[in-house]
């Protein structure tokens, strides 16, 4: 579970959370219900980045999910509609979102 480097500026910006320049993602999930993923980046420019999720140890199947980030107030603002799961994501430097991930019935 967590993400894959995708162009941009990965030689200074990794996924190994020992590395000061990095993105690493936590995962928070009901089992087959929701996930919770949070995406934090210690890079010094935007990083761009695709999940790469494990869904079975999650309970979820990839085709029955929603993505979506939230409005959280004074965190981050809501990003219209939905994320796919092939979706490129530009984390800002410094920065990070959180990504809600739910079961449509």
């Amino acid at each position: 579970q967590g993400l894959k480097p995708h162009g941009g500026r990965s030689d200074h910006c990794g996924t190994d959370s020992r590395d000061s320049g990095a993105v690493i993602t936590s995962i928070f999930t009901a089992f087959g219900s929701h996930a919770i993923v949070v995406i934090a980046s210690w890079c010094e420019s935007a990083a761009k980045v695709k999940l790469d999720v494990d869904w079975p140890a999650l309970g979820l199947n990839p085709a029955s999910v929603r993505i979506t980030q939230p409005a959280i107030e004074n965190m981050q603002p809501a990003r219209p509609g939905t994320i796919g799961i092939q979706d490129e994501l530009t984390v800002a430097a410094g920065s990070g979102v959180i990504l809600d991930v739910r079961v449509i019935h």
